[in-house]
């Protein structure tokens, strides 16, 4: 009869496996502690010396990011102005009013699907937080369509 316990093969892999996961690290020497170390310890002292440099180059990267999809932006407008003004024989000034009243319209449909969506952002969040309020939901509602008029 078959033993039903861990058998020479399942223990050889068991034990394969766990020498793969946490490989055995050889005896370091005091120089390659030291290294090891003093290189760790560099890198937070350069972190905590250059904290401010480094937040400054954090925000001129989402600055130029933000400056990207803006020109993203003007770049669409401005296609979209050029077919209108081809098109349908309009001016500059009529082309940006029917651009306003089209990013207006869109406006309003997302914030009108979002008033909708709410209550499912609710029942959601309430599963994973159960201190999540329906009037902090709601109060941020009413910020961002205040926001956006």
């Amino acid at each position: 009869m078959k033993n039903t316990s861990f058998n020479e093969n399942e223990s050889n892999y068991i034990q394969n496996t766990l020498s793969s996961q946490h490989p055995q690290i050889e005896q370091e020497s005091d120089r390659q502690m030291l290294t090891r170390v003093g290189i760790r310890f560099g890198i937070l002292f350069f972190v905590l010396l250059m904290f401010d440099s480094l937040l400054d180059w954090l925000i001129a990267l989402f600055d130029l990011l933000f400056e990207l999809i803006h020109l993203g932006i003007d770049l669409v407008e401005y296609s979209i102005e050029l077919i209108l003004e081809n098109t349908i024989n309009t001016g500059h000034q009529e082309s940006e009013i029917i651009m306003i009243n089209a990013a207006l319209i869109i406006s309003l449909y997302l914030i009108y699907r979002f008033f909708f969506a709410i209550p499912k952002m609710y029942t959601k969040g309430t599963k994973k937080n159960r201190y999540i309020k329906y009037s902090e939901i709601i109060s941020a509602a009413l910020i961002i369509m205040i926001s956006l008029s």
